[in-house]
């Protein structure tokens, strides 16, 4: 019951489908999934402990993020469009909140690095290369439900970050939206 309830008032807005019938993320998800995500994982004790842990054992460096892979079955939303409109902003909230640092290869840096023969590299506060530390990821969903009266488009996107050297998962978001239009 609270799943349906929050289902229907998380996501108020006309207009999850596109002139071509087909579902589509609206700009408003993308951007309150990313200010979500970022207060998230700012707050999470896990990914804090992570960050101060790291700091502590790298003379107060923050731990370099880099982007793995981005999936979605939802039809008008590639991966590319979603790097450029959730994932990019989420981490250079982050960043600019001296959380972490990023990846060069996802063109957020301050300054630009010296070696171009390195391809995962980020130019930290001391201008060194470094390899990335932890794996980004985002997982977009749709799913179709359908009611006597009417049909739901839900989406979920579930963002995680993984410390690569254990191969651990350190955080994870998961955001649900959706809407229900009569028939």
């Amino acid at each position: 019951m609270y799943m349906r309830l929050s289902l229907l008032v998380l996501l108020a807005m006309a207009g999850c489908v596109s002139d071509s019938g087909k579902p589509e993320i609206l700009p408003n998800m993308v951007k309150d999934v990313a200010r979500v995500a970022v207060r998230d994982a700012m707050m999470n004790p896990t990914l804090r402990r992570y960050v101060e842990s790291f700091r502590a054992g790298h003379n107060g460096m923050n731990p370099v993020v880099k982007v793995g892979w981005i999936r979605s079955d939802v039809p008008l939303a590639d991966a590319e469009t979603l790097k450029e409109s959730l994932v990019r902003p989420f981490l250079a909230d982050l960043a600019s909140a001296d959380f972490v640092e990023v990846s060069s290869s996802e063109g957020l840096l301050r300054t630009r690095p010296t070696n171009d023969a390195v391809t995962e590299i980020v130019v930290c506060r001391n201008e060194s290369p470094r390899a990335a530390d932890i794996v980004l990821t985002l997982n977009v969903k749709f799913r179709e439900e359908k009611r006597d009266d009417s049909v739901a488009n839900i989406f979920l996107f579930e963002l995680s970050m993984a410390d690569i050297s254990r191969g651990k998962i350190i955080w994870k978001n998961t955001k649900q939206y959706g809407v229900e239009s009569r028939r």
